[in-house]
């Protein structure tokens, strides 16, 4: 971790290795939901920091619109250049390792959303910083605060321009002019252009156009071969990014927890982790479905909050959310960072001067003691979070219905990863609390071979559409039901006609409801089970929540007693 490349941007994940297309980069990594923002709340983490689901589309049913996910590391951490982007990410599991809400108080307590692998899209050079897409939306809604951004076409254009010219000044009639008359006709071949973001990504001088060309627009628009970190820039300049891994907590109804690879001497950094200053009144769900859910956030369970004041830490740092505790015998604390990476300025300021800020602030992750190989990483997080806890599991009673209770993932487990048909859930139904979906995404060139006009039985006017699945329509998970099964070369497909919905599905995604949709051959990847809005373990109405205490010496006076209204502490 160091500097990004990208001017302004703050910090950015660096990659010291070659790396080579479809290699995991770092270590998987974790989802929270985020259920319930304030509507029209302009806080910076809701518009900067958020994924959509498109991470996964079973995420668009973790609430009754669809939620936004707080994707700590390379979700949170990795900056996006939409000439460079080469990171993507492959689907989560889903899981509460074992714990059931029939018998464990821990359930609901931790996000079941894990090991989202990182994936390289391309070959990655040493000392390349790393990208990943944050889709073209995500610039066209911030280009009032941005200006305009070049998109990869426009990269690719002004690559395609460059070379041209290039090509151009070799031939014999250019051979003979000087540089400034080849500086000249440049100037005059970008200023045709009429598209703004191609000129934007164009050099403005022949001399630069030679250095350029050789790296291409994208990467000169980062100053060239300067934006590679050597070595020895990463040595004076970066944070170590490789000493955790995730996996099952050893501590009891914990989850996972974080532990390290190697050895770690004490007074060692661990881990350094930017954190987000929020306001504590945006971990409150205001609208909780008449008391079906918990009142707070589960992102509440990975933040640090101090009873004095309004303002929220939250780490977003590769693993390091997933610490846990130990009350009497921690290896690990936190502390600020001295690094000029922290905007210590920011600890100086008043609570609600903070709270207006954007990125900056840095803490570090420190070992108390020799950590040895595969060690727990365990943190305090208070006397005030363990008495909760204690009483927490000391009142905690399993929710009506709770022994019945089978996720839609471990459905799937059990039936091999089929999907019944409606006639085979006749004798043999789901359960309540999960829902059929299939992958369907209308495109302008789906051919739909049916296209009838009748009547339903209220006598409306309907139109039907039947087509075949092809692998471009695979996105927009959405409601189905599964009419027919069939195999082919041992592998299930399913014809299915799409259920009507107004949420939870982006706007794209959606079709009128005087259209009828049957989609025959989907592919077993592209049909599946999902939880049914609301019945997942973290909606549990009494799952604990509580904020990780943040030590008093390391609270700023100014941010103290800032709105203590709605205090989660």
């Amino acid at each position: 971790m160091a500097e990004s490349s990208i001017p302004g941007a703050g910090v950015g994940i660096f990659t010291s290795l070659d790396i080579k297309e479809g290699d995991l980069i770092g270590e998987a990594e974790i989802l929270i939901p985020i259920m319930g923002w304030i509507d029209g709340h302009d806080d910076w983490l809701v518009h900067d920091v958020q994924w959509d689901t498109s991470l996964d589309g079973r995420l668009n049913y973790d609430s009754k619109d669809a939620p936004s996910i707080f994707y700590p590391g390379f979700g949170a951490q990795i900056n996006c250049h939409m000439g460079l982007n080469n990171v993507w990410h492959k689907l989560p599991k889903y899981d509460s390792i074992n714990l059931h809400r029939r018998s464990d108080p821990g359930v609901g307590a931790f996000t079941p959303w894990h090991d989202i692998p990182n994936v390289a899209k391309r070959r990655i050079q040493a000392g390349e910083e790393l990208f990943v897409n944050y889709g073209e939306h995500w610039f066209k809604r911030r280009e009032k605060l941005l200006g305009p951004i070049p998109f990869s076409e426009d990269y690719e254009s002004a690559d395609a321009t460059m070379e041209d010219c290039m090509q151009s000044y070799q031939h014999a009639t250019w051979k003979h002019l000087s540089d400034e008359v080849r500086n000249e006709s440049w100037i005059n071949v970008v200023a045709d252009i009429k598209h703004e973001k191609i000129r934007m990504a164009l050099p403005k001088s022949y001399e630069d156009l030679k250095e350029a060309h050789g790296v291409g627009s994208a990467r000169y628009s980062l100053y060239g071969k300067n934006s590679l970190r050597t070595q020895e820039w990463f040595d004076e300049n970066a944070f170590c990014m490789d000493n955790l891994y995730m996996q099952a907590s050893k501590i009891p109804q914990a989850g996972r927890g974080v532990f390290v690879k190697h050895f770690i001497a004490t007074g060692s950094i661990i881990s350094p982790f930017p954190v987000l200053q929020l306001n504590k009144d945006l971990f409150v769900i205001h609208d909780t479905n008449n008391g079906s859910t918990s009142n707070y956030q589960l992102l509440t369970n990975y933040a640090f909050a101090h009873p004095d004041s309004n303002v929220v830490l939250l780490p977003y740092n590769a693993l390091v959310n997933g610490i846990n505790h130990d009350g009497v015998n921690p290896n690990a604390e936190i502390r600020w960072s001295e690094s000029n990476l922290n905007r210590k300025d920011y600890l100086g300021m008043n609570g609600e001067g903070v709270l207006k800020q954007g990125f900056g602030l840095l803490m570090e992750l420190v070992a108390l003691r020799d950590l040895q190989p595969d060690e727990e990483v365990l943190i305090s997080y208070g006397d005030e979070w363990e008495e909760a806890w204690t009483k927490h599991v000391t009142s905690w009673k399993a929710t009506q219905d709770s022994d019945e209770y089978v996720s839609a993932v471990e459905m799937m487990h059990r039936n091999d990863g089929i999907v019944l048909t409606e006639s085979e859930q006749q004798h043999h139904p789901y359960p309540s609390n999960m829902a059929t979906v299939c992958n369907f995404w209308h495109r302008e060139d789906t051919e739909y071979y049916v296209n009838v006009e009748e009547r339903d039985e209220n006598g409306e006017e309907i139109t039907i559409y039947r087509t075949v699945w092809t692998e471009r329509n695979n996105d927009c998970m959405r409601y189905c039901k599964v009419l027919s099964r069939s195999e082919q070369l041992k592998r299930p497909y399913y014809n299915v006609e799409l259920i009507y919905q107004e949420k939870n599905l982006h706007e794209d995604c959606l079709h009128p409801p005087h259209e009828r949709v049957y989609v025959d051959m989907i592919p077993q990847h592209a049909v599946t089970l999902t939880d049914r809005i609301f019945t997942g373990d973290i909606h549990l109405i009494n799952a604990f929540r509580h904020f990780i205490g943040l030590p008093s010496h390391l609270l700023p006076e100014g941010w103290k007693h800032v709105e203590k209204e709605n205090n989660v502490s």
